[in-house]
C-alpha cells in the first residue's frame, strides 16, 4: 500500500509539473483570442433530444481554435452529457477517461467545457474499484472554480485557480 502512495504521490507531481512547465513555456505573444462562440439550447437539439453529433463539432471546433490536437480517438470515445437537464448551453460537458485503472484505483480524465457551460453540482464516493477522488487540475484556457465543501474550521469555500493562458 505504501508503494501504491508513492507512485500515485509521483504520477500526480508529474501531472502538475507537466501543466506547470507546458504553461510557463507558452508564448503569450501568441496567445489565442478566447474562443467566445456563443451557442443556444437551439443548437444542439433535435425534437427535444441532445444531438450528440452536433455537440461533438461544437467542441471539436473550440479545440480547433485554440490548436489542441486530438485523435479519432478522442472523437470516437468523447462522451457528451447535459446531465439529463436539457440545458446544453449552460449546463454539460464533454470528457474522455484517457486511464480507469481499477485495480490500482487510478484514472485519468479530461474535461471540455464549451463558454458558459459548467458541471453541476456533485460528488464522488469511495468504492470497491475507487478511492475517494484525489484530483489535480490545469486550466488549458480561461478559469476554474471549485467549490468545496469544508469543515466549519476551515474557512475556505471558494477556490478559484489562476487563470492559465
Amino acid at each position: 500500500m505504501r508503494t501504491m502512495k508513492k507512485v500515485l504521490a509521483i504520477l500526480f507531481g508529474a501531472l502538475i509539473l507537466t501543466c506547470t512547465i507546458s504553461c510557463k513555456n507558452q508564448d503569450s505573444s501568441k496567445a489565442k483570442e478566447p474562443y467566445v462562440k456563443k451557442y443556444t439550447n437551439d443548437d444542439f437539439y433535435k425534437n427535444g433530444e441532445l444531438d450528440p453529433q452536433i455537440a461533438l463539432a461544437a467542441y471539436l471546433d473550440m479545440l480547433e481554435h485554440y490548436g489542441v490536437p486530438y485523435s479519432d480517438f478522442l472523437k470516437e470515445n468523447l462522451w457528451i452529457t447535459d446531465f439529463s437537464l436539457g440545458d446544453f448551453e449552460n449546463v454539460g460537458m464533454a470528457g474522455i477517461f484517457w486511464v480507469n485503472d481499477q485495480e490500482h484505483k487510478y484514472l485519468g480524465h479530461e474535461i471540455y467545457l464549451l463558454p458558459g457551460q459548467m458541471i453541476v453540482e456533485h460528488r464522488h464516493i469511495a468504492t470497491e474499484y475507487r478511492l475517494n477522488l484525489r484530483a489535480g487540475r490545469c486550466a488549458m484556457a480561461g478559469f476554474t472554480i471549485i467549490l468545496l465543501a469544508m469543515p466549519p474550521q476551515i474557512h475556505l469555500n471558494c477556490l478559484k485557480a489562476k487563470k492559465i493562458l
